[in-house]
């Protein structure tokens, strides 16, 4: 659903009047961040209970202790990376790049209100000087050896950063343990540093037509994605933890109490000599062996895990169409058939044709 489009046009009721007054959430009652990041101008449009954090991430030692870089920070920290190394996957194509971390940032370049466009920026020209880092094609190797290589190369050092979702508090340390040390959260390189995080939306994404009959009664069915879901269990009690991350604060300091208080303290008992050995593998790799962490949570992964949902400032909402037209006409500058500044200004031209024909 085009609801940006949908909101600028005055289709959809702001919600945030109506997370203010109730008197079970009000506005400190949802993570800020998440929200923040799916307004449009100020307002807030749409809702979801839950969601995870798409990034790029490597080894903290590598890439530095941040959560954000710019892309010349990346060739920096690439330039230290031994011979035949790659910055992703060796076998990741210009399209993958493009398709699974730079086409939900198009947006950025896109000014509804007045049907302007920005991608004649420094901004998008990084981007394109992003994708130029990467192969045409992949290698054509079987499923097995692929990963084989990629597990070989990222134990080696010779992989910089590896696209990875974080669902909940305890990924951050299987992060770290696919390096087999501390991880970083970098996100994908961005002109002026800022975040290149993106929050992703798990589950029911609802929102509230502007001329509703009955606001009332629609807002009592969408919020239950944002109420409190849960009461505070006894130490003693299981926890089920959500499989993403939820929205609603209480339930977000709840899942971080379970996940660190609760099962640090479990892990304890269960194994006092070796507490990583009970916990549950993570399997990244279809062929390759399951993954333990090296270590229990710690304060610093709850703080670390908080820091990175609050400086993520976009929301994963692709659009097709602008994605098909933006692949399209930069495909003969990353061919080398044309030059970077005719690729801009035709970006700049169809893409600014386009918002205007939709709006």
């Amino acid at each position: 659903m085009p609801y940006q489009q949908m909101a600028q046009n005055g289709y959809l009721e702001d919600l945030w009047p109506y997370i203010e007054n109730d008197p079970d959430i009000g506005r400190d009652g949802v993570l800020q961040a998440p929200m923040k990041a799916a307004e449009v101008n100020g307002s807030l449009y749409i809702l979801f209970m839950d969601f995870r954090i798409n990034t790029l991430m490597g080894r903290e030692r590598v890439v530095g202790n941040r959560y954000s870089w710019t892309l010349e920070d990346l060739l920096e920290s690439f330039s230290t990376m031994p011979e035949e190394s790659t910055i992703l996957r060796y076998n990741t194509t210009k399209k993958e790049v493009f398709d699974n971390l730079l086409c939900f940032s198009l947006e950025r370049f896109v000014d509804r209100e007045s049907c302007t466009c920005s991608f004649d920026s420094e901004e998008f020209r990084e981007i394109l000087a992003f994708l130029s880092c990467f192969p045409d094609e992949a290698d054509i190797a079987q499923p097995q050896q692929t990963e084989e290589e990629i597990i070989r190369r990222i134990k080696s050092g010779k992989q910089m950063l590896e696209v990875f979702q974080i669902s909940m508090l305890e990924k951050t340390i299987y992060g770290d343990a696919l390096w087999g040390e501390r991880a970083a959260f970098v996100g994908y390189p961005t002109a002026d540093g800022s975040p290149g995080n993106f929050f992703y939306p798990m589950g029911d994404i609802l929102a509230m037509s502007s001329t509703c009959e009955n606001k009332d009664a629609a807002w009592d069915f969408i919020r239950k994605l944002v109420k409190p879901y849960r009461k505070r269990n006894s130490p003693n009690s299981t926890i089920i933890p959500f499989v993403s991350i939820p929205v609603n604060r209480h339930d977000y300091e709840l899942e971080i109490w379970g996940e660190f208080v609760y099962s640090v303290d479990f892990y304890r008992r269960a194994s006092p000599d070796d507490p990583t050995s009970v916990m549950l593998p993570w399997k990244p790799f279809t062929y390759g062996p399951p993954i333990y962490p090296m270590e229990l949570l710690t304060e610093e992964d709850c703080q670390r895990y908080d820091t990175l949902i609050n400086s993520t400032v976009q929301l994963y909402w692709p659009n097709d169409e602008l994605a098909d037209i933006v692949w399209d006409t930069i495909g003969p500058y990353l061919a080398g058939d044309r030059t970077l500044d005719d690729a801009v200004a035709l970006v700049q031209n169809r893409a600014t044709l386009y918002v205007n024909e939709n709006q």
